[in-house]
């Protein structure tokens, strides 16, 4: 049978793997997959199991609800969902069948449930006021409704919000509800709960230590919306008593305990480049000492940095040990590639699963050695692998999306470009099928990724296929700022938008053209999102060779993104290297010779805007200002706005409004290019 293309409506058939974790015994892995709901309208998810002794696969819930595995043990897993109440609360779902036995019934719901070690209590994260105290809504909890969600009288309430901090909104949850994540004690057996902490400030990661009189976790000394230094705490169960383990001077998050006990590791940096920062490791002792666990010689950010609108918001685990506590699991960015590797104590790295892929969620049995992973290449959305770090052959667990068997998609290739001073450059070249080429030259488009201090990766987007099953040769990079090349490289284009940047992003261009003789030079288009948006935005405002443009979720205009951006009153100062929040009101030169805006005069490249109307990271204002001044200019414009649509629409957004993004973007490229 023929194969046949992509199409956009294909996104309804993906699934997702997210959050693999083993049991401790190494006998089955827990995984969510994620899927798209009947009415395209939203998403839900259930939980499988892989048994590692057979590879057999169990489906074990229906997948009707949003349930998020926090936590496994060797009998159930530990599971947040919100199919009672329509609030997360904790569930228990038995390896032997059954159902789901609800333990927590708390006001307001659930963030993040662990198993404590004694397997008979939890500790919780759930939001309260500063004044407030944890509530049970029902102590009927087996399997009855749990009441305690807001009636509809209070949700149609209007009220007036009262703001009195500088960061009182997020992009993806709107205004500040005043709330922090508290840790709670819940014990299993009667749903009571006991409040651990509270105040003004929330508590990140939190991990328990080995026998369980103990738990460490992350968060600020205060409430300062200036200050983004987090530290590490330890709370004695058996009185509460917490104890500061960091000085302030670094940002610290996911400690998790050493095997017998005596030291925790931790992520973080020091902040030297700010948001530039690469990630790295420390070892923290039960004498306050903090020493870093990677060599200076290592030069990747231990994070995984890849772009792609595949993998919305999968969390990267906090650091594994070896079961001699002697070495720590951790994922590293490298040239288009996220592998893992394991650090000793004593500052030796060495890589455990590479390749040309992006390795985005993992997990690791001490006791047996496996190593489970989500990863995902140029023609693989997702899937589960094992191995065992005793020697062997790796081992696909999963065959996700195996429907893809049936469609011709793109190849993908990398190359290597030079920029005008000689930095090297990595490129990808995406290919289209072969029943998708046309007569004649092939028509191109140039793809920016966002962060900026993130990068392509050798992993599957579905935009670039759904490009190339239209016949376009998709040329995509990483210039300076992206991660994955050495901290100068990530800080690079800090205090330099628009400089040598946009100049790598050309090069990188110019280089495919020159290699490819079948390329149209005639024939470009270019789109990115975020940072890449604002790129978008300022190629046409310096260049005339391409023929449309599509902005998404962009800046346009430095000087009032600093202040209607969720992050636009540091962010902003981050990257315009600014010595220490000055204000765009003193220094308004700077900040407007970076705006595509003071450039909008130049722009000739049919332009389409994508914005969604709930984006609080780059607010709409920053689309309409760019909008209406082409259009006061007569230029070739058309703007879309998407309604209940945050910065992420692309990754997370509602299904059908992702599909009719990619409905715009091909149809104003088909028609312009």
């Amino acid at each position: 049978m023929k194969k046949t293309l992509l199409q956009r409506e294909d996104l309804y058939q993906f699934e997702w793997i997210g959050t693999p974790r083993i049991t401790p015994d190494g006998d089955r892995v827990v995984y969510t997959l994620k899927t798209v709901t009947e009415d395209h309208k939203g998403y839900k998810s259930r939980m499988a199991v892989v048994d590692l002794r057979t590879d057999e696969i169990r489906m074990f819930t229906q997948g009707e609800h949003k349930d998020r595995l926090v936590d496994v043990t060797n009998d159930e897993m530990v599971i947040l969902s919100d199919r009672v109440s329509g609030e997360q609360q904790v569930f228990l779902l038995p390896f032997t069948g059954g159902e789901a036995r609800q333990v927590s019934a708390v006001k307001g719901g659930v963030r993040m449930a662990k198993m404590a070690p004694d397997r008979t209590h939890m500790a919780l994260l759930v939001q309260l006021k500063s004044d407030e105290k944890v509530a049970i809504v029902d102590t009927q909890i087996a399997s009855e409704t749990a009441g305690g969600s807001p009636t509809s009288k209070e949700k149609d309430a209007i009220l007036p919000y009262e703001v009195h901090r500088l960061h009182y909104k997020a992009d993806g949850s709107g205004l500040w509800d005043q709330k922090t994540s508290q840790l709670v004690w819940l014990e299993i057996a009667t749903g009571k709960v006991t409040q651990l902490t509270d105040g003004e400030v929330s508590i990140s990661d939190f991990s328990f230590s080995p026998d369980g009189t103990k738990i460490v976790y992350s968060s600020q000394s205060k409430l300062d919306d200036r200050n983004f230094f987090s530290d590490i705490y330890t709370l004695e169960l058996a009185t509460q008593e917490k104890m500061c383990l960091t000085d302030g001077t670094r940002a610290l998050y996911a400690p998790v305990y050493a095997p017998d006990g005596q030291s925790i590791a931790v992520f973080g940096h020091d902040m030297k480049f700010q948001g530039a920062t690469q990630q790295t490791m420390y070892l923290i002792d039960n004498e306050k000492q903090i020493r870093p666990l990677v060599s200076e010689q290592f030069p990747y950010g231990l994070s995984a940095d890849g772009m792609s609108d595949m993998r919305g918001h999968e969390s990267v685990p906090g650091p594994l040990f070896t079961s001699d506590g002697r070495a720590v699991i951790a994922p590293y960015s490298a040239h288009g590639a996220v592998a893992l590797a394991m650090f000793t104590v004593d500052g030796v790295h060495k890589t455990l699963v590479e390749g040309e892929r992006e390795i985005y969620s993992f997990d690791f049995c001490a006791k047996t050695g496996d190593l489970v992973f989500v990863a995902t290449d140029p023609t693989c959305p997702n899937d589960l692998f094992v191995r065992s770090l005793h020697g062997g052959a790796e081992r696909r667990l999963t065959m996700t999306n195996a429907w893809l068997a049936e469609k011709e998609l793109a190849t993908v290739t990398t190359f290597t470009a030079v920029a005008k001073d000689g930095q090297a450059l990595q490129g990808f070249k995406v290919t289209p099928p072969v029943q998708s080429v046309g007569t004649g030259l092939q028509p191109v488009i140039l793809e920016v990724h966002g962060g900026p201090h993130a990068m392509y990766s050798h992993s599957f987007v579905f935009e670039f296929q759904l490009l190339a099953a239209l016949g376009f040769v998709v040329i995509y990079g990483n210039p300076r700022g992206s991660s994955g090349y050495g901290q100068a490289f990530v800080d690079a284009c800090r205090g330099d938008y628009g400089g040598k940047d946009y100049e790598d992003l050309l090069s990188l261009l110019d280089h495919a053209l020159e290699q490819d003789v079948t390329l149209d030079a005639t024939r470009i288009g270019v789109t990115g999102g975020s940072y890449g948006g604002f790129m978008t935005n300022w190629i046409v405002g310096h260049t005339n060779r391409f023929k449309a443009a599509v902005t998404q979720r962009s800046i346009s205009n430095w000087i009032s993104f600093h202040g209607v951006s969720d992050i636009g009153y540091f962010f902003t100062e981050w990257e315009m290297k600014w010595s220490s929040y000055e204000t765009p009101w003193t220094d308004i030169e700077q900040l407007w010779e970076h705006s595509p805006m003071k450039y909008v005069s130049n722009v000739e490249t049919p332009l389409l805007i994508l914005h969604g109307e709930e984006d609080f990271r780059c607010p709409i204002e920053q689309a309409e200002q760019l909008y209406v001044a082409l259009k006061m200019l007569d230029k070739e414009v058309s703007f879309i706005r998407f309604p209940k649509s945050s910065h992420d629409l692309s990754r997370t957004g509602i299904p059908s409004l992702r599909v009719e993004r990619y409905r715009y973007m091909s149809e104003w490229f088909v028609r312009y290019v």
